[in-house]
């Protein structure tokens, strides 16, 4: 049962942790996605000329490395999205296919 309450209470610190990352990415850089803007952040960082805010970023959010768990999470998120868009698009098609079949059939 311990076992438990620690996990809890890691997967609590860990959201509030993203949380306040994910708000700062929203606030500061101005991309369309929370990914894309973490995507600009590290790339301003790995060729030198990020802002005191990005490198700040970088210091809380990065410090041992565990960004990675946050961009893998975007971009599931991410690919959640791009299918689910594909579906509608796919449905869509599939209702204009049908209406159009219906019309030719009454001519």
């Amino acid at each position: 049962m311990l076992f438990a309450f620690q996990c809890e209470d890691l997967l609590l610190e860990m959201g509030a942790c993203w949380e306040g990352a994910l708000y700062f990415l929203k606030q500061i850089i101005d991309e369309p996605t929370s990914l894309t803007r973490l995507r600009f952040v590290e790339f301003s960082i790995a060729n030198g000329y990020g802002t005191l805010e990005e490198v700040l970023f970088m210091a809380i959010w990065n410090s041992h490395g565990q960004l990675m768990w946050l961009k893998a999470h975007l971009k599931r998120e991410e690919n959640q999205s791009l299918l689910q868009g594909a579906e509608s698009i796919r449905e869509l098609a599939e209702r204009e296919t049908i209406g159009f079949g219906r019309v030719c059939s009454d001519l």
